[in-house]
């Protein structure tokens, strides 16, 4: 029950991350503090921040992020990165 109930606290930083991704203020973040990825990756902007953000969290889904702790640790970290520099935009 304990790891359920884990997971059900984690479940939203996997919509929270796909929503992100389609975000244009997140993308231009992305694109400034990871511009070396962000020129290598190909795709759509949602593409490439879905890309950078899985590089980031050391995942290779967003759906990690449910059930893996310490992607969730790098997302949230990822997460106030781009808080801090929506203040400072």
């Amino acid at each position: 029950l304990a790891m359920a109930q884990q997971d059900m606290v984690l479940a939203p930083l996997v919509q929270r991350a796909a929503i992100l991704c389609r975000d244009d203020e997140f993308q231009s973040f992305v694109s400034s503090e990871f511009p070396l990825d962000w020129t290598t990756t190909t795709g759509t902007d949602d593409e490439k921040a879905a890309a950078i953000m899985r590089e980031q969290c050391m995942v290779s889904s967003r759906k990690e992020l449910a059930t893996n702790r310490d992607a969730a640790e790098r997302f949230d970290l990822l997460t106030g990165k781009f808080e801090m520099w929506k203040r400072q935009n």
